[in-house]
């Protein structure tokens, strides 16, 4: 090969490196406060999203009306358009639920089988989430729905309205909360092309949302004492990833 087209080609590839972590130098330098940051193969943005996945680490854990139930099974997919963002978007469906109701001597009849509809969640960078059922943006939550929920045999449904825990992040949206936690963990890979250490970074997020009002309707429901209650809960943990990239919780750099 020709010694000054191989130089030429060291050059281009220097440059090339040189430029991508320019870019996450760049967008590290962009998180002046708790950000998600995200990265693919190409570049992220409105016109070219990238694509968010998840799974459930563990058991899911709800309450709905008087209903205790676990789901087995959580999986995501949905999009992503900012590489840099104040909040983290993800709209999930959970399986493999089941309930039992407590009848004389708590003794418990079922289990009975639950089914969920899809939940979207909107996790924000000061630890508190918005969420509701199927809204219209695979990047935000926008016009969402109710969360509804459909005990087998029973004829019971299930529902609540989009909601924000702590109730008080929609008054005071800046303030640090403690519903939501973030980690970041490198998980081994085979892609060495894509991640030459071994491991793929990407984003766990653990839920404590509580006092969740929900309403329960219908079937057996109608005999509840209080079909509407503010006790309902979200307890879990999610670990999400962009395909082809990395996603991570991004906390200012301390300044010496």
């Amino acid at each position: 090969m020709d010694k000054k087209k191989l130089l030429l080609g060291l050059i281009v590839g220097v440059m090339g490196l040189t430029a991508v972590f320019a870019g996450t130098a760049s967008a590290h330098e962009l998180a002046k406060e708790n950000t998600f940051y995200a990265t693919a193969k190409s570049p992220i943005s409105p016109a070219t999203p990238g694509t968010i996945t998840g799974v459930g680490s563990g058991e899911q854990e709800f309450r709905f009306s008087n209903f205790k139930f676990s789901c087995t099974t959580a999986k995501a997919k949905n999009g992503i358009a900012n590489e840099v963002s104040s909040t983290f978007y993800a709209s999930v469906k959970f399986s493999g639920c089941t309930t039992y109701f407590k009848v004389e001597g708590n003794n418990l009849l079922g289990p009975y089988k639950v089914s969920v509809a899809p939940i979207d969640f909107e996790f924000h960078q000061n630890h508190f989430a918005e969420f509701g059922g199927e809204s219209e943006s695979e990047v935000s939550l926008k016009n969402a729905g109710s969360v509804t929920a459909n005990v087998a045999s029973t004829k019971c449904e299930i529902y609540w309205e989009p909601q924000t825990i702590p109730t008080k992040a929609i008054t005071h949206p800046e303030e640090e909360y403690s519903s939501v936690a973030y980690a970041n963990e490198e998980v081994p890979t085979t892609k060495l092309k894509l991640y030459p250490s071994g491991f793929q970074p990407e984003l766990v997020v653990t839920s404590a949302l509580t006092k969740i009002k929900t309403i329960a309707e219908g079937g057996k429901c109608e005999n509840f004492k209080n079909e509407e209650t503010k006790s309902g809960y979200y307890k879990g943990t999610l670990r999400f990833g962009v395909k082809s990239g990395s996603l991570e919780y991004v906390e200012p750099a301390v300044e010496d």
